[in-house]
């Protein structure tokens, strides 16, 4: 019996080592295909024929958050720089120099490459508007005011690809001119453009 016993962890002995060396030719891991991610670009651009663009001349938006909204409906946030880990809110003059021609930038992303159906804001415009560095002129909201903008526009991002979005506000129509004021009408913001 004990002969029997000793036979028995010889041959496991042999045989253990095998199976584990035909085991580890044999399983191979299986590999992914992942796409590399594009990057999706968002610009502000301000149409302003009535007050120019120039240092003196200043009206304010506050983004608190910006997202890229999937066909499928995730949202992916869209960050200052492709560096950041996350958002803070962000103030810009929509009449910067930079926002004339769209230079002026509002955030961007690394993101799965797909379709994508529109950007979301989350903002706040100014309560004044400051010509000639010295008229500050207020800015009503109206009471139904909703910061958060839905803003529809079908585009794609394709791998290692950058996709821009132009955010437009057209301050000559989303500021209207009151007696002594502006009212703000944030149906004046939009995606003019995607590239």
């Amino acid at each position: 019996m004990k002969d029997v016993k000793v036979d028995l962890l010889r041959v496991a002995a042999f045989i253990f080592p095998l199976v584990l060396i035909v085991a580890s030719i044999s399983c191979t891991l299986p590999t992914y295909d992942s796409p590399n991610p594009g990057i999706i670009e968002v610009r502000l651009q301000t149409i302003s024929n009535d007050i120019r663009f120039t240092p003196l001349n200043n009206f304010i938006l506050t983004v608190s958050a910006v997202y890229a909204v999937r066909s499928d409906g995730a949202r992916l946030v869209v960050y200052q720089d492709v560096k950041a880990i996350d958002r803070t809110p962000s103030v810009y003059n929509t009449l910067d120099q930079s926002a004339e021609d769209s230079r002026l930038m509002m955030g961007s992303v690394y993101a799965p490459p797909g379709e994508y159906s529109g950007v979301n804001l989350l903002f706040e415009p100014g309560s004044q508007v400051i010509i000639d560095g010295y008229r500050i002129i207020p800015v009503s909201k109206p009471i139904d005011f909703n910061s958060s903008l839905v803003s529809n526009a079908h585009y794609s991002v394709r791998e290692n690809d950058t996709t821009r979005i132009i955010m437009t506000i057209n301050l000559d129509s989303a500021l209207v001119r009151g007696a002594d004021n502006y009212y703000f009408d944030q149906k004046y913001v939009y995606i003019s453009s995607v590239h």
